[in-house]
């Protein structure tokens, strides 16, 4: 560390985002700051992209709503860093932010993998009451996270469930 290296406090916003903790009175080097945000970014990107891939491929709900979560939580974590750390385009809170747009589909697109699970098991049991308990369960979890959801995933997975109603029901 050189003698005129530029310091920051160690109780600022920078430094409680880099190690999640605060030190009042303490600099640190702007350098070591740096290279410890760089690691902390790594390490999170890995985390959020391993969270996209779960997301993406989840049939089960509570899966994919903490994973859902914890990669909301990481992004908003880079969106905040964003500001003391130079990001290449595009910047972490555009992609929160094209993430949040877009939570009508990746709740639809769950949704379908979802129903297609259950659809797969319903194939597969030899009693109309399995079945039943099967469509059941799949509207009764997904009622569960209603308040998740918006209006057009409640549609959605109420139209997919009245499929499978006594007076309604076709195997498909």
């Amino acid at each position: 560390m050189g003698l005129f290296e530029s310091k920051v406090p160690l109780d600022g916003e920078f430094a409680f985002l880099v190690y999640e903790d605060t030190y009042p009175g303490k600099k640190i080097s702007k350098k070591q700051i740096m290279y410890d945000a760089q690691l902390a970014i790594g390490n999170t990107l890995r985390i959020i992209n391993d969270c996209v891939r779960i997301v993406n491929e989840s049939k089960d709900p509570n899966t994919f709503f903490k994973r859902l979560d914890m990669m909301i939580e990481k992004m908003e974590w880079m969106a905040k860093i964003e500001k003391y750390y130079p990001f290449q385009r595009p910047l972490p809170s555009e992609q929160l932010n094209k993430i949040k747009s877009n939570m009508i589909m990746t709740y639809n697109d769950f949704i379908d993998r979802y129903y297609k699970s259950v659809v797969q098991k319903i194939i597969k049991v030899k009693t109309e009451k399995s079945r039943m308990n099967k469509i059941e369960e799949f509207y009764n979890t997904l009622t569960y996270y209603s308040d998740r959801f918006f209006p057009e995933n409640i549609q959605k997975y109420t139209e997919l469930y009245s499929r499978y109603l006594p007076e309604t029901y076709q195997q498909r």
